[in-house]
């Protein structure tokens, strides 16, 4: 049986924690005991140590997030954002579209590397011409700072004419695409409103985008009623040149879509089998990508330890039709977490407002790759379903390093 030592360095404090292969093989837990000890003085990118002197300084805000429609052409079952509008149907009008634009410029980070501008709805598409707008006009004053833009876009694939391929081709666009998977994971559960199907238009959307080689990324939402369709439908997605592939669990309280214990027991064999899929494909090649695993794995090589969640950082702007300003995409509407307007000014105690981390994952061995999940949404299911996740991941980690440097 091969054997690795994993070390950590913290400060002067070495910890070593051994990994048996043979152990990983049997029973697919690779760090049973707590090897991600409370690290006394660890430095971490995520800790939420920042003042307001550093952000009006222009020492912290990296990212936009745009919210240009609270409308949707869909009506998907699970939707947290009240089919797309979150609780009030708007469109953002230009005037403010730009305001936000100059406001993030005012407070970025004077050192940032690259500037990320993402879109977001409902369906962002439905606003064409503020889409249109912002992009150039982002350029424009990127251009005078001397700054690369990397934009995103969350879409649900319906609306894509020559007209926005042209935009996401020269703009270099990352396009995420919401997709449960195969005609019958999709059709299940994502509907235009008129109940018509939404799948043919949606793959044909993708296809196009694959062709045109625009980077995309395939956003599967996971739910009782799609979870048997899953693992087929993301070797689809493979196979037809969609290399990254990400999901979530649904979060919902309708019983019919919630996942149960024996839903997880299942989506654990999946995942394991597109694990080892993926890693047969990349030997051959072939890029076949499953991004939260490749996520966690990332964070398990270079000790990226999470403190809390990464939206509850303060290096992101995100704005409301109306011009509010919000520290998640899904508490838009909440006013317990409006940090102020893009015409008023930020709220700094709302953009601060501690998350306090329940007692349960304090304890937890997966605590420090997860951060404490979504302190909005985290139930115990959910809990679960991240700690396959991870577990899934750290197994992959330690057998690859083991097959690719074998001691």
């Amino acid at each position: 049986m091969m054997s690795n030592d994993y070390t950590v360095k913290v400060g002067e404090d070495w910890y070593t924690y051994v990994s048996d292969t043979g152990d990983i093989e049997k029973n697919g837990h690779v760090w049973e005991k707590n090897i991600y000890t409370d690290f006394t003085g660890i430095s971490t990118r995520m800790k939420l140590d920042i003042t307001e002197e550093q952000w009006i300084r222009g020492e912290v805000v990296q990212s936009l997030w745009l919210s240009i429609s609270h409308i949707c052409n869909m009506v998907c079952e699970y939707c947290f954002a009240q089919d797309g509008t979150y609780g009030t149907a708007s469109l953002m009008n230009w005037e403010t579209a730009k305001r936000a634009i100059d406001f993030f410029f005012e407070y970025l980070k004077k050192d940032v590397r690259k500037i990320r501008v993402n879109f977001f709805g409902g369906e962002p598409l439905l606003n064409k011409e503020v889409f249109l707008k912002s992009v150039e006009y982002i350029n424009e004053k990127a251009q005078k700072i001397e700054k690369p833009v990397r934009y995103i876009i969350t879409t649900n694939s319906t609306i894509i004419d020559n007209e926005i391929i042209s935009i996401f081709k020269d703009n270099n666009f990352m396009v995420n695409a919401s997709i449960d998977g195969d005609v019958n994971a999709q059709n299940s559960s994502r509907r235009f409103k008129d109940g018509k199907e939404t799948y043919s238009i949606v793959w044909k959307n993708i296809m196009l985008l694959v062709e045109n080689g625009i980077e995309v990324i395939a956003r599967v939402t996971i739910t009782k009623k799609n979870l048997r369709f899953f693992r087929e439908s993301v070797l689809k997605m493979w196979k037809a040149g969609i290399e990254y592939v990400q999901f979530a669990p649904v979060q919902t309280d309708d019983e019919n879509l919630k996942l149960d214990i024996a839903c997880l027991k299942k989506f654990e064999q999946d995942l394991a089998y597109l694990v080892k899929f993926s890693n047969q494909s990349t030997d051959n090649g072939k890029r076949c990508d499953l991004g939260n695993i490749t996520e966690y794995e990332n964070r398990i090589a270079s000790r990226l330890i999470l403190k809390e969640c990464r939206f509850f950082n303060s290096f992101t702007i995100i704005c409301a039709p109306d011009g509010k300003i919000y520290n998640c995409n899904r508490i838009i509407g909440n006013k317990d977490y409006e940090a102020g307007s893009v015409f008023e000014g930020i709220k700094w105690e709302k953009l601060k407002k501690d998350y306090n981390c329940p007692e349960i994952c304090k304890r937890c061995w997966a605590r420090h790759l997860c951060g404490g999940g979504c302190h909005l949404t985290n139930d115990e299911l959910s809990c679960l379903f991240n700690k396959i996740v991870i577990d899934v991941a750290l197994k992959d980690y330690i057998t690859e390093k083991n097959r690719k440097s074998p001691i």
